[in-house]
């Protein structure tokens, strides 16, 4: 895997939305910061909302995967 270009995850740290660019098409994976997988969907358009009002504080990640490239980021929940 490549990285993926044209990617952002704002604003970090959050309290309640969280912003994720990408490519149409992406798959999206969110998970905790034990590596545990809490939700997976395809994107379907540039630009995808993630509730983080019902996650406690922590670090999460954020992973992008694509078949020509890869991007993964860490989240802060304030």
């Amino acid at each position: 895997f490549g990285t993926m270009p044209a990617c952002a995850v704002y604003p970090n740290p959050t309290e309640n939305l969280l912003h994720v660019e990408a490519p149409e098409g992406c798959v999206l994976i969110f998970r905790d910061m034990f590596g545990r997988s809490l939700f997976e969907k395809s994107t379907t358009s540039a630009l995808t909302k993630i509730d983080m009002s019902v996650y406690p504080q922590g670090v999460y990640t954020v992973e992008l995967l694509k078949e020509n490239g890869s991007f993964s980021q860490r989240v802060v929940k304030r």
